[in-house]
C-alpha cells in the first residue's frame, strides 16, 4: 500500500511516503508560521523523492493532533481535499499515538505531552509497547503529569516525549526526551487501521482538539 502521510501538529512538521512497511521518503521541517504556503511544495518534493505522484497513491494519512490549532487544521484540510479530489482513501491518526509509536520496542511506559496553556500540557499515557493510551488525552498542570502517569500506568519508570517535554519538572521517575510526531509513524498506524476499520469519511474527519477544563467562577454564598 502506497501511502502519503503528514503531521502538522507541532513546531516541527513531517511528511512521508511509505509502501507497506518500507519508508520511501520523509522530510521534517520547522514551519515558521508559513505552513500553508510551504506544505504543498514539500509534499511534491517528498513524492518526487519517492518516485510517485498523488494520483499513484493508495491512501493518505494525517495526524489529527492534538497540538497547534492552526497547524492541525491546515494539515487535515489539505489531506481531506486531496482525498476528495483524487478519490483516495483517507485515515486520521492521533499525533500522540504516532509519537508513542516512535519508541515502540523500548519496553518503556510512555508519557506524551504537547503544549496547552501556560503551565499546562495535554498528556496521554501509554503502557509499554501498547498502541493506545490507557485513558483519553487530557489537559493537566505540568506539576501533576508524573503523579497522574504513575497512578494510571502503575509504572514508576517513565519516558516523557514531546516538544514541550522539558516543561515537566525533573524527577528520578522520568527520562525526558524532545520529540515530534513522525509522518512515517502516521503511515504505519494508518495502514494498520485501514486494514481493520477501513477509511475515514473526508466529509466528517475532524482535528482532535482537547479542550481545557472550563473556568468556573466561584458562586456567591447564598444568604
Amino acid at each position: 500500500m502506497k501511502i502519503l502521510a503528514l503531521d502538522t501538529s507541532g513546531d516541527i512538521c513531517s511528511v512521508a511516503v511509505a509502501d507497506g512497511a518500507e519508508l520511501l521518503s520523509e522530510f521534517s521541517f520547522a514551519h515558521h508560521r508559513r505552513l500553508t504556503e510551504r506544505l504543498p511544495g514539500i509534499v511534491d518534493f517528498v513524492l518526487s523523492e519517492a518516485g510517485l505522484t498523488l494520483e499513484e497513491l493508495d491512501a493518505i494519512g494525517v495526524g489529527l493532533g492534538p497540538g497547534s490549532f492552526t497547524g492541525v487544521r491546515v494539515g487535515v484540510t489539505m489531506a481531506k481535499t486531496w482525498a476528495e479530489v483524487l478519490g483516495k482513501r483517507l485515515i486520521g491518526i492521533s499525533s500522540l499515538d504516532a509519537m508513542a509509536r516512535s519508541v515502540s520496542g523500548s519496553g518503556a511506559a510512555v508519557v506524551v505531552v504537547v503544549p496547552s496553556r501556560k503551565d499546562e500540557v495535554i498528556a496521554a499515557f501509554y503502557k509499554p509497547d501498547r498502541p493506545n493510551p490507557v485513558v483519553e488525552p487530557k489537559v493537566m498542570p505540568t506539576s501533576d503529569v508524573l503523579a497522574q502517569a504513575v497512578e494510571a500506568l502503575g509504572e514508576t519508570k517513565l519516558l516523557v516525549l514531546g516538544e514541550c517535554a522539558h516543561w515537566i519538572p525533573p524527577s528520578p521517575l522520568a527520562a525526558i526526551r524532545a520529540a515530534s510526531p513522525r509522518a512515517f509513524q502516521i503511515a504505519r498506524l494508518g495502514q494498520a487501521r485501514l486494514r481493520v476499520h477501513g477509511p475515514d469519511d473526508p466529509a466528517t474527519l475532524a482535528p482532535s482538539y482537547v479542550a481545557p477544563p472550563p473556568i468556573r467562577t466561584p458562586q456567591a454564598a447564598t444568604p
